[in-house]
């Protein structure tokens, strides 16, 4: 469900809008509302969510357990979009029958690349930074373009970031401590990530 409420101060009804499938969108599987509420099969259930408005609309991406990346649109209140994020990841054998866990998604604008998405896949015993760029193919579709493909590294993610040039990430060690690196996926050509060293508070 959505809600919409009016300007502050000012006296109106409360309009409340479902997002679903419309009947053009079958092929693709779940829809938002159970998605998000996760009283649909754990497979569908979104784990990382966010939103972007563009072009006069306002698009929700969820990255869910089954390693798809969904895209709903606000006005046409259905979804437009679904990648099968596995797609971008070699040597993926068993991957698919196990629900994902721990995938996450993060969104940077710039005038110049418009909107890029960072998927985050958690996998066992390795983990992926994919970065894509939103294409508009017309008539209210879209497409996603593949920009960058990153292996992570040892340590345990804790969060990550992602900026027009560079991704950002904190990990953990083994003795618990953090690590703080970051690397730009345009021109990763050496695949390494630069580590950021940080001064203790005096």
């Amino acid at each position: 469900m959505s809600e919409s409420l009016p300007p502050h101060g000012t006296q109106g009804s409360v309009s409340v809008v479902e997002l679903k499938r419309s009947s053009m969108m079958r092929r693709f599987s779940g829809w938002m509302p159970t998605a998000i509420r996760g009283d649909q099969s754990p497979s569908d259930r979104a784990l990382s969510l966010a939103v972007r408005e563009l072009e006069e609309d306002c698009f929700i991406f969820a990255l869910c357990q089954d390693h798809k990346l969904r895209m709903w649109s606000f006005t046409e209140q259905a979804c437009v979009l679904e990648a099968d994020m596995l797609d971008y990841m070699p040597a993926c054998k068993g991957v698919k029958r196990n629900p994902g866990n721990g995938h996450r998604l993060r969104l940077a604008f710039s005038p110049n690349t418009g909107l890029c998405l960072c998927v985050y896949l958690a996998v066992p015993q390795r983990g992926q930074f994919t970065v894509l760029q939103l294409v508009a193919a017309g008539n209210q579709r879209y497409s996603l373009e593949h920009i960058s493909s990153l292996f992570t590294t040892q340590e345990t993610l804790v969060d990550f970031s992602l900026t027009p040039t560079d991704i950002w990430g904190v990990w953990v060690d083994e003795s618990n401590a953090a690590v703080v690196k970051y690397i730009n996926f345009e021109d990763n050509s050496a695949g390494q990530w630069n580590q950021v060293f940080v001064q203790p508070p005096r």
